[in-house]
């Protein structure tokens, strides 16, 4: 499974709620049929567009404190059902776990790809702390997803 969005708050009162899609092109989401919740719970899930924003109906939800319930939780589908990329291409998820190295010297593992708003970063978890790095080509230098490993730029990091 693969996490491709975010309930958000609800929307109106008749059971809508706010979808905050994580893909780059938001509005890919509609491309996509089958939505699952944690523990690949399948969930029947309309997505629509409203004034530019992307809302869903959960099917046999159709009250504010119904989906109020829902608030936060995220959107999963399985994997294989986005397209294959090619050449250096490769999904965000992807890159968790991923040994992080500096040098040829390994600090530590990604757990996490997130965006503040301002862009994209790796949360990394060092051996002796937690950084944060931009997911840009001046901080990472190379993604290997057959060896897992990210090298950083080392003029930007010090361990």
């Amino acid at each position: 499974m693969i996490t491709i969005a975010k309930f958000g708050k609800p929307f109106g009162i008749k059971g809508l709620i706010n979808i905050h899609s994580f893909f780059s092109n938001k509005f890919d989401i509609l491309n996509h049929k089958e939505f699952f919740l944690e523990n690949d719970e399948k969930v029947d899930l309309t997505i629509k567009i409203n004034s530019n924003k992307i809302v869903g109906y959960i099917q046999s939800v159709d009250s504010l404190d119904c989906i109020k319930k829902y608030t936060n939780k995220l959107i999963y589908i399985e994997k294989d059902k986005l397209p294959k990329l090619k050449g250096n291409h490769y999904y965000y998820n992807d890159l968790e776990n991923m040994d992080v190295y500096i040098d040829k010297k390994m600090i530590g593992k990604v757990k996490k790809v997130n965006n503040h708003g301002a862009g994209d970063y790796l949360e990394i978890q060092a051996f002796s702390e937690e950084i944060l790095v931009p997911v840009n080509k001046h901080h990472v230098l190379e993604v290997n997803l057959i060896k897992k490993k990210i090298n950083l730029n080392p003029e930007y990091y010090e361990f």
